[in-house]
Parts: structure tokens; C-alpha cells; sequence
């Protein structure tokens, strides 16, 4: 199981119908997403996404206008990026919606740091989880699933108001050795069995 076949489980168990892919590269996994109305946004015009801009300009714009039952976060890289997308993420998100996000396991700490050395490059990610597990905890349910990377999945418990007063500069100092204490980390099956309540 993959990013794609995980988002496409998602689309079928909930019977969604609308998704938005943040950060496309060339569509690797965006054409394999089976859902009615597909969406895209990156800043690379050779991706030919749906919007070719930064993530926050396009939240800025269409936060009042467009809604999305999923929406994939593979953008930047960089946790402060990372953070913003998902933040932004919820006020576009329909009632009993899902975000996921990738790259939430980095293989190891040098894949997991900045600036890029790898081909393989998750970037410092795993920190917005981190934070947004320790802002919001009671009022989400999250999980990563140890694949891929680790694809991150983000859901509301309630229709409640979440914390997005996160001062960024003031953050606890995250260290890589312990970082998937904050993951609440699901093996495929266990994926598998969630999917079945």
C-alpha cells in the first residue's frame, strides 16, 4: 500500500467526491487518485497543476469559496510551510472531511533535517505534526501510517474550533530521536481495520 491507494480508501469509505493535491510533482500521484472532481496546486507550471501559485496565495483567495471533502499535503517540505498548508487545510475542508500529509516518517534523521543532502528527502515535516498534535490533540483524530514515509491522516472529532494561534517562534525544540512518540503510529493492517468501523 501507497500514499495513493491509502487516499483512494479514504474517497471510497467516506464516499468523497472532491480533493485537492497540494504539491503535484509531474501528477505521480495525483493520476491515480479516483475521485469526481480533482484539484491541484504548485508553483512548477510543468506540472500543469489546476493552480500555479504558492499554497498560501491560493488559500488566501478562495478560503470563503472552495471546499474539499480530501486534501493531500506534499508541498514544501519545510514544517513551517507544512504547518501553514494544514492550518489553511481546515477552513477549506467539508464536514467530515480528511487531510492527509505526506512524509511524516523520514527514514532516517538525515532525510528528516534541513537544508536537502538526499535524493530521498522528507524534510523537517514530522515537526508540524508534532506541533499541531500538541496544539490540537483533544480536538482531532490523528495518525500516521508506517508507509511511504509515513502518510500522516488528520480528521475532526467535532466541529470545534482548533488552535491556530500557534506562536511558531516559541515551539518546543522537537528532537528527531523522539519524534514518532507524537505519531500515534498505525501498521498497514491496523489501517485496514480502522477503515472497517
Amino acid at each position: 500500500m501507497d500514499r495513493s491507494e491509502i487516499i483512494n480508501s479514504l474517497i471510497k469509505k467516506f464516499k468523497y467526491k472532491t480533493y485537492l493535491e497540494l504539491g503535484v510533482q509531474h501528477k505521480v500521484n495525483y493520476d491515480k487518485i479516483k475521485c469526481e472532481l480533482k484539484e491541484s496546486i504548485d508553483v512548477d507550471r510543468h506540472s500543469n497543476p489546476t493552480y500555479c501559485e504558492p499554497t498560501d496565495s491560493f488559500f488566501e483567495r478562495e478560503s470563503k469559496d472552495k471546499k474539499y471533502d480530501l486534501i493531500f499535503i506534499d508541498a514544501s517540505h519545510y514544517w513551517k510551510h507544512a504547518l501553514h498548508d494544514a492550518i489553511n487545510s481546515f477552513d477549506i475542508l467539508n464536514e467530515n472531511g480528511t487531510i492527509v500529509m505526506h512524509d511524516c516518517i523520514p527514514p532516517d534523521e538525515i532525510a528528516g533535517s534541513l537544508p536537502r543532502k538526499t535524493a530521498l528527502w522528507c524534510g523537517d515535516v514530522w515537526k508540524a505534526w508534532n506541533i499541531l498534535h500538541e496544539y490540537n490533540a483533544d480536538l482531532i483524530e490523528m495518525f500516521v501510517i508506517d508507509i511511504d514515509c509515513g502518510v500522516g491522516i488528520i480528521r475532526k472529532k467535532e466541529d470545534l474550533y482548533l488552535d491556530y494561534n500557534i506562536d511558531t517562534n516559541n515551539i518546543n525544540d522537537y528532537s528527531f530521536d523522539t519524534f514518532k512518540d507524537f505519531m500515534n503510529i498505525k501498521t498497514v493492517n491496523e489501517f485496514k481495520q480502522w477503515l472497517k468501523k
